[in-house]
């Protein structure tokens, strides 16, 4: 493999895992009720940041739209 094919290395991304922290932080900030609605916007905004970052992953938007096609009726 030459130099001009190699992948550059770049940030680490966050794993599936990861995003679902994320998504469990939101959920609770949500049902927390003392939780202001910054706190739930910071929140929010955090797992919003991790899903993109997540879809950064190679592959992973082509896996996600395979999981959401139905199969083809044979």
């Amino acid at each position: 493999m030459s130099a001009s094919q190699r992948r550059a290395a770049g940030p680490r991304l966050p794993s599936r895992a990861e995003l679902n922290q994320a998504t469990s932080t939101t959920a609770a900030a949500i049902a927390d009720p003392n939780a202001s609605v910054q706190d739930i916007h910071r929140a929010a905004e955090l797992e919003a940041a991790t899903l993109h970052a997540y879809w950064q992953t190679p592959g992973m938007q082509a896996k996600a739209g395979l999981e959401r096609e139905p199969e083809a009726a044979a």
